[in-house]
């Protein structure tokens, strides 16, 4: 005699299968991110390294990361490939390009990168605009177009490249997720100028307000640390990061316009935000 499932018995069936899912489409999901994170990264590091060499025959840094020249950015991407894992670089551009295009696509792209060939324009694979239309990265405003000796002065924690929709950045663009099961976390890859990874981040309630970490209060701005003012700006505090008008200190931090300031451990504050959103670090 054929037996029959019981209604109780599908509905454990269907539960199980269920939290499955729940649980496996975050893992997927942060696979597939945290590949275009490590691309993203790899372009980082590419395009601080293609600086630094253009700096060193110039002595002085490109107004915009546009003004790089073809064998820097060879020469940096050699460099990366040697230095870093050449595997976990190739499989996570293997697995963009496939949850993208396919197989067949992602081998093709794969042989451009790894040939060095198409470094003209560095992508971010969240940017909805990239090049050569858009712009995927940008350089931090307070070292466009500085001499070496000004950019040698600077904090070694200070952000040199990051993402951003514009050529010179005050402030990065978040484009990468971390999923959780019923959250995820924006944030932007950013690179020092020691070559640290920075990733700021929204954080905060479903309406955009800061947390306790100095991420902004109810309307995103800054907090006691001098990390942005009631408008979102980044004026300085009482550690000698700027005056009351965001003009720059005696380490040349920021101009007159109150561009470029911040604490001098800026991998370890808050920020204001003028759109209602805190951030912090990660």
């Amino acid at each position: 005699m054929r037996k029959t499932f019981t209604l109780t018995e599908v509905m454990i069936v269907l539960i199980v299968i269920g939290v499955l899912i729940t649980i496996a489409v975050p893992i997927y999901s942060n696979i597939v991110e945290g590949s275009k994170s490590t691309i993203c990264k790899v372009n980082l590091r590419v395009l601080l390294g293609a600086l630094e060499s253009f700096s060193m025959d110039e002595n002085v840094l490109p107004a915009s990361l546009s003004q790089l020249r073809q064998q820097d950015l060879q020469r940096a991407w050699a460099k990366v490939f040697k230095e870093d894992n050449p595997f976990k670089i190739k499989l996570a551009y293997f697995i963009v390009d496939f949850d993208n295009h396919g197989a067949a696509y992602a081998q093709n792209s794969w042989t451009k990168r790894y040939t060095g060939s198409g470094l003209g324009d560095l992508a971010c694979p969240k940017d909805l605009t990239p090049p050569p239309d858009g712009v995927s990265y940008g350089i931090n405003r307070v070292c466009s177009g500085i001499t070496n000796e000004q950019y040698s002065a600077l904090d070694q924690d200070t952000i040199v490249i990051a993402d951003s929709d514009s050529d010179i950045f005050n402030s990065v663009e978040y484009r990468h997720n971390h999923y959780r099961i019923f959250s995820k976390v924006e944030y932007a890859n950013a690179i020092t100028k020691s070559r640290e990874f920075f990733n700021p981040y929204i954080s905060g309630d479903d309406n955009g307000n800061g947390d306790d970490n100095g991420n902004g209060d109810d309307n995103g701005n800054g907090d006691d640390n001098g990390n942005g003012d009631d408008n979102g700006n980044g004026n300085g505090d009482d550690n000698g990061n700027g005056d009351d008008n965001g003009n720059g200190d005696d380490n040349g931090n920021g101009d007159d316009n109150g561009n470029g300031h911040g604490h001098q451990n800026q991998n370890r504050r808050g920020h204001g935000r003028s759109d209602n959103y805190g951030f912090g670090c990660i």
